[in-house]
């Protein structure tokens, strides 16, 4: 994810919200209003929230601004955090609420089908959200698993692929980022070099492309860049055949995010597919963190790339940060799928009516 900063902001007389900072780096330093003695949003005091947090709370979950002055979150509005003094923060960091912080009408809908019902294992029919959902899409992909997150999503979307097509070996780019698993946390060379500047992934199934990077990369001509990175991809296909490998699938961001927000050179992804296709494989697209319009002119940003891809997974935008994402793929591989893994039927999910 993309470093970002917690903007100060302070309401005018007016009741507009105004930017006042970063203190330390804009004007002098803005006195805080006066305060009660207590802050009104306060259950715990923010020292000894923070005392109980290293206490209990493991210490591989960051905390934003730990080394100079957290901020204790208390509610959020729009595109605004506010802590215990009822202060607004601006939010740069959070990419998964694309519609806002408790947005009205996600809220509703939330409160409606809670009281309705939350949770019925492989009881669910279609309903007009699916529909919605998939009229978004090429129209070579008509099926859709419902899971939890963007990292379940990819995990599955990683188990269509290696059943349907029997193989094992995978293609992803230099800086991925696809999850925390443990399978993807294998694949994210983005996560590999916290700990190694290699970049290289320990999942011995696992083949690091360069990233397609028209700007910071080795290939910068416009006319030229996409078949050249593509071709990197088809030479590790030819590598890993020459050892008596098969590729099941290649896996890659629409619009690489931890890799440095890399617009993908023009006609990258349709070289790729045509050398994942005549391998065997199968091309699967990330829009966990680009889809649902995030990216502007298009719903999907690997439409801006006229391609169809086999499998596309989404994660937690799909419920504005409640935990429902999907994985969408097509008629054949979904069949295929249930065909040769019949035992996992996969009914505890969420009820995913929820968004209709």
């Amino acid at each position: 994810m993309a470093a970002a900063v917690a903007v100060r902001t302070r309401r005018l007389e007016s009741g507009r919200v105004g930017h006042v900072g970063p203190r330390r780096l804009i004007g002098p330093a803005v006195p805080p209003p006066p305060r009660a003695k207590r802050p009104r949003l306060e259950q715990l005091e923010k020292e000894k929230a923070l005392e109980l947090r290293k206490k209990h709370v493991a210490p591989s979950l960051g905390l934003h601004y730990a080394a100079v002055k957290p901020i204790k979150v208390a509610y959020g509005r729009g595109q605004y955090l506010y802590d215990e003094w009822d202060e607004p923060y601006l939010d740069c960091i959070n990419n998964v609420t694309h519609v806002g912080h408790c947005h009205p009408k996600v809220v509703a809908a939330g409160v409606e089908q809670m009281s309705k019902l939350v949770h019925s294992p492989g009881t669910k029919m279609a309903d007009s959200y699916t529909q919605q959902l998939l009229s978004t899409f090429p129209d070579n992909m008509g099926h859709v698993f419902y899971v939890t997150s963007g990292t379940e999503a990819n995990d599955l979307a990683l188990m269509i692929a290696e059943t349907v097509t029997g193989h094992s070996e995978i293609i992803v780019i230099d800086g991925a980022y696809h999850g925390h698993s443990k399978p993807l946390v294998g694949l994210s060379s983005y996560k590999m070099k916290e700990k190694d500047d290699s970049g290289i992934s320990p999942n011995p199934h696992a083949w690091i492309a360069s990233n397609p990077d028209p700007f910071r990369g080795k290939y910068a001509d416009p006319a030229t860049a996409g078949t050249q990175y593509a071709g990197e991809v088809k030479e590790m296909i030819d590598s890993m055949e020459k050892e008596g490998k098969k590729l099941a699938c290649y896996v890659c961001e629409s619009f690489p995010g931890c890799a440095g927000q890399v617009k993908l050179p023009e006609g990258y992804f349709k070289a790729v597919f045509d050398h994942v296709h005549r391998a065997g494989g199968l091309c699967v697209i990330d829009e966990v963190q680009t889809g649902f319009g995030r990216g502007g002119e298009f719903f999907w940003i690997f439409q801006s790339q006229g391609v169809k891809p086999d499998i596309v997974t989404v994660g937690k935008p799909m419920g504005n940060g409640h935990p429902v994402a999907a994985v969408v793929t097509t008629k054949e591989i979904a069949r295929d799928f249930l065909a040769k893994r019949p035992d996992l039927q996969m009914n505890t999910r969420v009820t995913w009516c929820l968004w209709r």
